[in-house]
């Protein structure tokens, strides 16, 4: 599976333990404990095991999304088989300043 991923505004990545930061931030925002769940993130070390359950499940992958211009992380996307699917599952989740009403055209 491709690896990285370029627009002309955005760059997609996969999601790597130095973005420990970012995925705390993300996980913890309302929107993703309502629609996704409560992940028990609260240190640098509860992301950074996160991080690698998901690196070590060959079943998940995440893209972190960046503004290509800045490299600033907005948000993920997610392409993810479960046992109980028949394919594999496309997800998102943005942070909140970057979720519809405040986007530009990308």
């Amino acid at each position: 599976m491709k690896q990285n991923f370029k627009t002309k505004r955005l760059l997609l990545d996969i999601v790597s333990t130095t973005d420990w930061n970012f995925i705390s931030e993300l996980v913890n925002t309302e929107g993703w404990i309502e629609f996704i769940g409560d992940k028990n993130i609260h240190s640098k070390e509860d992301s950074i095991a996160y991080i690698n359950k998901i690196l070590d499940n060959p079943n998940f992958t995440y893209w972190v999304i960046r503004l290509r211009d800045t490299n600033i992380p907005i948000g993920v996307v997610s392409f993810i088989k479960r046992d109980y699917l028949k394919y594999y599952d496309i997800g998102f989740a943005l942070l909140p300043s970057f979720l519809p009403g405040k986007w530009i055209c990308f």
